[in-house]
């Protein structure tokens, strides 16, 4: 499990992999803030999707803002988790997700 706090560098490193083996064994999930540095979350969801199509992407915020949900899952989200995070809920979508990962 990689973490970063910089989306611009996430999205460099996962590039790079991409250049050194067009077929790695990148992380199948991934959890994504709205609210980041440089790049909000809806355009580090575009650019993910673009370098990883069929990676699952949940997104969460601390701002409950209706519009960025939809907008999250119109662009490929798999779900819009709000902060705090309730980790009941957290359980039930990671384990929702990476069933339909091995469907």
């Amino acid at each position: 499990m990689d973490g970063f706090s910089d989306p611009e560098a996430a999205l460099r490193k996962i590039q790079l992999d991409l250049e050194l083996d067009p077929k790695p064994r990148l992380h199948d999930l991934y959890f994504v803030d709205v609210q980041m540095p440089h790049l909000n979350g809806i355009d580090f969801l575009r650019e993910l999707k673009k370098l990883l199509p069929d990676c699952i992407v949940i997104l969460m915020s601390a701002y409950s803002e209706v519009q960025t949900a939809v907008s999250g899952i119109r662009e490929g989200a798999y779900d819009y988790l709000e902060k705090p995070l309730d980790f009941g809920r957290v359980s039930i979508v990671l384990r929702n997700a990476l069933r339909l990962r091995c469907a």
